[in-house]
């Protein structure tokens, strides 16, 4: 669900995209967004994960390398929560504290 659901707010805009879904593209329009994982695997992924139980997404028609699907949803939350920082959103009052502190625990740094 992690990989799914982090492709779906990290992907590309789409013709369709609903106006009350939340994307990084609309928190960080100068973002170019990406796919997480390949557009068809996810399309495969958003049919069969979270709607199925987690031994036939383990072990179903298809391998997914879950290992590489997940570091790559994390490399996109920390760039996110760094690129936030300079987001219109915030209106010149970012909390620069909080969004440092969500990339150091994304990248396993708890020093």
């Amino acid at each position: 669900m992690f990989i799914r659901k982090t492709t779906e707010f990290f992907k590309p805009p789409i013709d369709g995209d609903k106006n009350d879904t939340l994307y990084a593209w609309r928190c960080l329009p100068e973002r170019r967004c990406v796919w997480v994982v390949d557009q068809a695997d996810y399309n495969e992924m958003h049919k069969r994960v979270g709607h199925i139980t987690v031994m036939e997404a383990r072990y179903g028609k298809r391998r997914w390398p879950i290992g590489k699907m997940t570091l790559s949803a994390l490399q996109q939350w920390i760039a996110f929560f760094r690129d936030l920082r300079t987001s219109l959103i915030y209106e010149g009052s970012p909390p620069v504290e909080e969004l440092h502190n969500y990339q150091t625990i994304l990248k396993g740094d708890r020093r």
